[in-house]
């Protein structure tokens, strides 16, 4: 039997998806990357839909590639919430994990995998779709494990790979202490651990002072990307809605 949940947070990155299948396909504003759009499009709306019959009330989907307008709303039910686009603030990412997958990563964590080595032409979309939402029905009876959600107050450790130098500059820069090519951060949760980590990482003082406005221009940039899909792949799009909105062959 089924757990109930209230509430369900999808969060869909194109690499993992059904029609990714080279590097051109989760670059923005390609043909590959255009017809990826639509396939994850329509592995995201067949897990929404086996979720909703299986009784979960409410259903958020992150979009969380590149620019995080990869998604095509009106392709998913509309009773789920689809959020697209970046803002200031926590997000749902795992960051980079080297060469580990999440189920090395993180114990009992249940994955569904994509086996992509026999190539697109043999691959069996509607099969590995189904067993997608199999995953996620049976990964709701996981009592085993759970999201990270640590308690305060927490102090991290984080070694520079290029040694003293940059830790000194980035310690410097930030106000953090160092020693040698380590740098320590202390906070009050979690949460601004994340937000010290993401300033360290990816901004400088300017550009946190400019970033509301950069994410407005990237955020125009994605959402112009999006329309390119659309217009990319209209005869698609109109095979869906002609469909009944089921599936799709491109």
């Amino acid at each position: 039997m089924t757990r109930k949940f209230d509430h369900v947070l999808i969060i869909a990155d194109i690499e993992g998806s059904s029609g990714c299948w080279n590097r051109r396909a989760s670059k923005f504003v390609t043909d590959e990357w255009s017809r990826a759009c639509v396939e994850m499009t329509l592995d995201i709306n067949a897990v929404v839909r086996g979720l909703l019959d299986a009784g979960v009330k409410k259903i958020t989907v992150k979009d969380f590639h590149r620019t995080g307008y990869n998604l095509l709303p009106e392709m998913i039910d509309p009773l789920a919430r689809v959020v697209l686009g970046y803002r200031q603030g926590p997000v749902p990412g795992l960051g980079n994990p080297g060469d580990a997958q999440a189920q090395a990563a993180i114990a009992k964590i249940n994955s569904y995998p994509i086996d992509k080595s026999d190539g697109p032409a043999l691959f069996n979309t509607q099969s590995w779709r189904a067993g997608l939402v199999r995953g996620a029905l049976e990964s709701l009876n996981n009592f085993a494990t759970g999201p990270y959600a640590t308690s305060g107050p927490l102090r991290a450790e984080v070694t520079m790979w290029d040694g003293e130098r940059s830790a000194r500059k980035l310690a410097h820069r930030w106000g953090f202490d160092h020693e040698g090519g380590r740098i320590f951060i202390e906070t009050a949760d979690i949460h601004q651990l994340y937000r010290e980590l993401i300033r360290l990482c990816y901004l400088t003082p300017l550009t946190e002072k400019i970033l509301p406005w950069g994410l407005f221009f990237y955020n125009l940039t994605g959402r112009l990307g999006l329309e390119w899909v659309r217009w990319r792949q209209r005869p698609a799009l109109t095979r869906y809605k002609l469909s009944g909105q089921k599936e799709i062959n491109n």
